[in-house]
């Protein structure tokens, strides 16, 4: 693979590839993909992170806004939550299940009925382990589909609250 220099990209680096015969940024497929930060700044940013010092430090260490080195965090472990491969239960262990609708408050049963979106909570009782995931609907086929076949283990007990 041949690396070259160029001024068109942020971090100055493409690289060829042969399947779609176009330059690609060192970033492409990447968390860093959608980033104006160069990759210097995102590596300066993410070590003193992990050695667990605070944003406020971390924003006057690299030069950046508060909000900017927040944002960059944030998006890291979202990308890490998104792409984890989440499984619970087993033979012999219990998950329980739930659902939520989350939005607008109702008081007094007056106002409009919640927007907002349904959540489904997983609880594996022997780890006390609790994954939430925001679900477009609450039917059967979302919830064997969706959840259970993926996220929960063959053998395992469910209660279904």
């Amino acid at each position: 693979m041949k690396v070259a220099e160029t001024i068109w990209v942020n971090d100055g680096y493409i690289w060829p590839d042969k399947r779609c015969r176009m330059w690609l940024s060192v970033r492409s497929g990447s968390i860093f993909e959608r980033s104006n930060i160069p990759l210097s700044t995102w590596l300066h940013l993410m070590f003193p992170w992990a050695t667990q010092i605070s944003g406020s430090k971390i924003s006057w260490l690299t030069s950046l806004s508060k909000p900017t080195v927040i944002r960059a965090l944030r998006s890291i472990c979202s990308n890490k939550i998104l792409n984890a491969e989440i499984k619970l239960g087993g033979v012999g262990k219990t998950v329980e299940i739930d659902k939520s609708k989350f939005g607008a408050k109702r008081k007094y049963k007056r106002g409009r009925v919640s927007e907002g979106p349904w959540v489904f909570g997983v609880v594996e009782r022997e780890s006390q382990r609790v994954p939430v995931f925001r679900v477009p609907d609450r039917t059967g086929e979302t919830l064997v589909h969706r959840l259970i076949t993926t996220h929960i283990l063959p053998g395992t007990i469910t209660d279904l609250l």
